[in-house]
C-alpha cells in the first residue's frame, strides 16, 4: 500500500528528474545510518535544491517542495549505496539522478493483472530475500 501523505502534506509524482552531486566530503560523514533524512544524499539533496526536508529511501526519495512532497524513484546505484551505507560501509560520492516516476509507477496508476501468473494451492510461490541492517521504507513503520 503506498503512502499518500507524509507529516500531512499530499505526495505527488515529481514532474521531472533531478540531478544530485554528492561530494566526497559529504560521502565521508558517517552520522546518519539509517536515517532517511539524514543520509550523505538527503543532505546533498537538501543543498542542491534548496529545501528543508527530504526522505531518502531504499526505492523511493520524497522531497518537500511547499505545501506538498514530490516522489522520486530512486536509482539501482543509488539503491547500492543506500544499503552500503547503512550496513556500516561507506557511501561512493558521486552524481546520481532522481527519476520521476513513469506512467506505470506514478501513484493511483491501474494495473492489469498478468493472464499467465499462476494462482491457487498449486501455485508455487518465488522465495525473495530480505534485507536486513538497513532503513525501513516508509510502509514498514510502525
Amino acid at each position: 500500500m503506498p503512502i499518500r501523505s507524509i507529516e500531512g502534506l499530499p505526495i505527488r509524482d515529481a514532474g521531472k528528474s533531478v540531478k544530485i552531486a554528492v561530494s566526497k566530503r559529504a560521502a565521508t560523514q558517517q552520522d546518519g545510518r539509517l536515517d532517511p533524512a539524514g543520509c550523505p544524499f538527503a543532505r546533498a539533496c537538501k543543498a542542491a535544491l534548496g529545501v528543508t526536508k527530504v526522505f531518502v529511501y531504499r526505492k523511493r526519495a520524497y522531497v518537500k517542495s511547499g505545501d506538498h512532497y514530490k516522489r522520486f524513484i530512486i536509482p539501482e546505484a543509488l539503491h547500492t549505496e543506500i544499503v552500503s551505507y547503512d550496513r556500516g560501509g561507506g557511501f561512493q560520492a558521486g552524481e546520481f539522478t532522481l527519476k520521476k516516476p513513469t506512467v506505470s509507477q506514478q501513484l493511483g496508476a491501474h494495473r492489469e493483472r498478468d493472464q499467465n501468473r499462476k494462482t491457487g494451492p498449486k501455485a508455487r510461490r518465488e522465495s525473495y530475500h530480505i534485507l536486513d541492517g538497513v532503513r525501513e521504507s516508509p510502509t514498514e513503520r510502525k
